[in-house]
């Protein structure tokens, strides 16, 4: 024999030692028995707890968490941030040394351009089983810090011989003299990156999201940012409702397309298709892209997160120059943009006794401001790691879901909660111990002997 299977108990740590034994009982070798091989299970998810995600009006950005496991490996503890504009996560430095123990503290920093409102930061770690875990947390800057949109005059020939204006979407507290905005640049607060190290991609995003353009993104022309108006119409509405009349698209990316059609292209065509947007519920307007070959779709990319309004202005050869959108107009369509995923919390997976001791009952809590109409998926594996199977997928949320057993389900199982919005983002949380299930085992009586003749 050469191998032989050992099922542990439970978690812990197991010593073995081989011995040889003769017909006699005797063991060889002989003498005192001592570990020659050491294993360690272990099933549990590290705990991560963040006690601390601060973002200051200057830009500095601070992080303290605690990560706690009897065998984690300090070597896979990170930090990172994403990049609200493009949702890329990029790692930050950590300000002191990690040690081994049970309980290791971690402590990161790093520099965003001053007057960013808020970044979600998430903190990852493994533990030497190779069990992961990941937290996350949005860091908001003080109160006080807001969005100012500089006015700019109206130009009837944009762009002839004149640089274009700078980007508009600056942060301050205050009217300042008008510069571009720096560039999102999370590096260490002694040592400023390159340009080139901006946001180096994630392989290792918290959840997948499958493709959305069908052709690759080509960036506008220069001089995308144009307003049609020096300042908003006293009394137009600022909250960026969407009108009911109008349609309201989602989606989790910054850049997408927009599909248009040319309804009428003039006696000797069409000179021009310019994309004009709102964010603030059509009280300023301004150009978010030009489409060059003037055929849909056309390509448009946003700050961030928000509700947009959009009108495409077709300009004609050899006519007159149409108008930009006025102050107070309303837009063809609403794009809702939202990176945000949802909160998905699995509460408890319990096993009733009695007449439904072959069920499990999950309870689970789900929010998002655009939640899909059955966003729930429910899914169970051997192991913490996957492979994740369904137990059943589009549920409504209603918070509580019965599932009877089937019998090749193991009897320690790991259970994983996605939720769903309608923009394609998806919450995640899974179980951080494996649910013991208790299967009942065939059994029988004898009540009664009779005679055979």
């Amino acid at each position: 024999m050469k191998s032989c299977m050992y099922r542990a108990p439970g978690d812990g740590e197991y010593w073995f030692a081989i011995r040889t034994m003769d017909d006699q009982g005797r063991s060889w070798p002989q003498g005192p028995r001592t570990a020659e091989l050491k294993v360690v299970v272990d099933t549990e998810l590290p705990t991560i707890t963040i006690q601390s995600a601060t973002l200051s009006s200057d830009g500095r950005l601070d992080v303290e968490a605690t990560v706690s496991d009897p065998n984690i490996d300090p070597s896979s503890i990170s930090v990172a941030c994403q990049n609200p504009s493009t949702g890329i996560w990029a790692p930050l430095s950590l300000s002191t040394p990690l040690t081994a123990g049970r309980q290791v503290s971690v402590r990161a920093s790093a520099a965003l351009p001053p007057g960013v409102g808020s970044v979600s930061v998430r903190v990852t770690a493994r533990d030497s089983a190779g069990n992961p875990a990941s937290a996350g947390r949005i860091a908001v800057a003080p109160a006080g810090v807001t969005r100012n949109i500089h006015s700019f005059p109206v130009s009837a020939h944009p762009g002839a011989g004149v640089a274009p204006p700078p980007d508009p979407y600056t942060v301050s507290s205050a009217a300042a003299p008008l510069t571009s905005p720096p560039a999102w640049q999370p590096t260490p607060p002694s040592a400023p990156a390159q340009a080139s190290e901006l946001w180096p991609p994630d392989n290792q995003p918290l959840a997948q999201v499958g493709p959305q353009a069908q052709r690759p993104y080509e960036s506008a022309p220069r001089e995308p940012f144009r307003f049609a108006s020096k300042s908003p119409l006293a009394g137009l509405p600022l909250s960026g409702a969407t009108p009911s009349d109008r349609q309201t698209l989602l989606v989790n990316s910054d850049r997408f397309e927009l599909q248009y059609e040319l309804q009428s292209v003039g006696r000797w065509g069409v000179s021009r298709v310019e994309v004009w947007g709102t964010d603030d519920g059509g009280a300023t307007w301004r150009s978010f892209a030009i489409d060059a070959d003037q055929r849909s779709p056309v390509n448009v990319q946003t700050p961030g997160d928000g509700l947009y309004g959009f009108t495409v202005v077709v300009q004609s050869v050899g006519g007159l120059e149409r108008e930009p959108p006025r102050p107070g107009d309303k837009p063809d369509v609403y794009v809702q943009v939202d990176h945000t995923q949802p909160v998905a919390t699995l509460l408890d997976v319990t096993q009733p006794q009695g007449y439904f001791a072959d069920h499990l009952i999950f309870n689970w809590a789900a929010s998002d401001t655009n939640l899909a109409e059955q966003p729930v998926s429910l899914l169970y594996a051997a192991q913490p790691s996957g492979p994740w199977l369904p137990v059943a997928t589009n549920l409504p949320n209603a918070g509580r879901y019965s599932w009877r057993l089937q019998r090749h389900v193991p009897s320690r199982v790991w259970f994983r909660l996605e939720v769903r919005d309608r923009a394609g983002n998806v919450g995640v949380d899974q179980s951080r111990t494996p649910v013991e299930v208790q299967l009942n085992e065939s059994s029988g009586q004898i009540r009664n002997i009779r005679p055979l003749e």
